[in-house]
């Protein structure tokens, strides 16, 4: 089977070090902005960044899996990324700073054009097990 491949980008108007806090908080971040599709998330070890374990089942469509996700940290970066256990499975989230010259209040350049980067990213790719 192939690789399949999914990208989504936010702008958030707030500092990449806090926007990054929240997004590696596992045990009290995370659990704040899950969508209602993640049932029965947990935290098995850790709790914030690399060496953290959590666990849930994601309901898309007609479907439920369960996940346990394995998290490091590549490099002293703020980039985080999420390994399932038991399948392909690996998200990884970015967090960019907007370019220099950004409006600090809404996070696009001064110009108001949309920025070339985001204050935030993650993306995801799954290839079924088999």
């Amino acid at each position: 089977m192939g690789t399949l491949r999914v990208e989504t980008e936010r702008t958030v108007a707030a500092d990449p070090s806090e926007v990054f806090g929240l997004v590696s908080d596992y045990a009290e971040g995370r659990p704040r902005y899950l969508p209602p599709n993640y049932e029965g998330y947990e935290v098995e070890e850790g709790g914030r960044g690399a060496g953290t374990t959590v666990r849930y089942v994601l309901h898309a469509a007609r479907r439920e899996r369960p996940y346990r996700m394995q998290v490091t940290q590549p490099d002293a970066g703020l980039v985080l990324v999420e390994k399932d256990a038991g399948s392909s499975l690996t998200t990884t989230w970015t967090v960019v700073p907007a370019p220099t010259g950004s409006d600090p209040r809404s996070g696009w350049p001064a110009s108001g054009r949309a920025p070339a980067g985001s204050a935030g990213s993650s993306s995801g790719s799954s290839r079924p097990a088999g």
